[in-house]
């Protein structure tokens, strides 16, 4: 890989504040524009510091989409995704730091969402994909949300 330091360290910084951003307004409950907005300017900020440098992947499975059509190497690939956890790693250690624990985040498995509200949560979002009419389609598909295509046909 060429340039091989810069690169990795454009994704490492570029994972980095894109998580600490997006743990800092889910922590300080920005409540779900907030959240999308803060992510959305930190993947902005990131492509627009970083992506000339490393080509702005700052997601394993963009990483793992181009290699798979072998747009990056392998062994590229592999040094991104390394950058890439350790990046998000140490995201998580300083939002840690600076916001104490993570009190008032809903977990799986712990924290403060209990088994009950997990199920809750889940037959509910159950009733609004019904209620959408993504259900029959899902059920169709074999298990892929898809939308199913027109055909068009010729007109004589």
């Amino acid at each position: 890989m060429k340039n091989a330091p810069a690169r990795l360290l454009a994704e490492f910084l570029g994972v980095f504040f894109l998580c600490l951003f997006g743990i800092g307004a889910i922590t300080n409950d920005a409540g779900l524009t907030g959240v999308a907005l803060a992510h959305g300017f930190a993947i902005f900020i990131a492509i627009s510091a970083f992506g000339h440098i490393s080509g702005g992947h700052f997601n394993p499975a963009v990483t793992i989409s181009l290699a798979a059509t072998k747009r990056i190497a392998a062994v590229d690939a592999s040094a991104y995704i390394v950058a890439q956890l350790i990046g998000g790693a140490a995201a998580a250690a300083v939002a840690n730091l600076v916001f104490g624990s993570f009190a008032g985040v809903p977990a799986l498995g712990g924290g403060n969402a209990s088994r009950h509200q997990v199920e809750e949560y889940s037959v509910d979002w159950g009733r609004h994909v019904q209620a959408d009419g993504l259900w029959p389609v899902h059920h169709r598909s074999g298990g892929i949300l898809t939308v199913p295509r027109r055909r068009h046909t010729a007109r004589s």
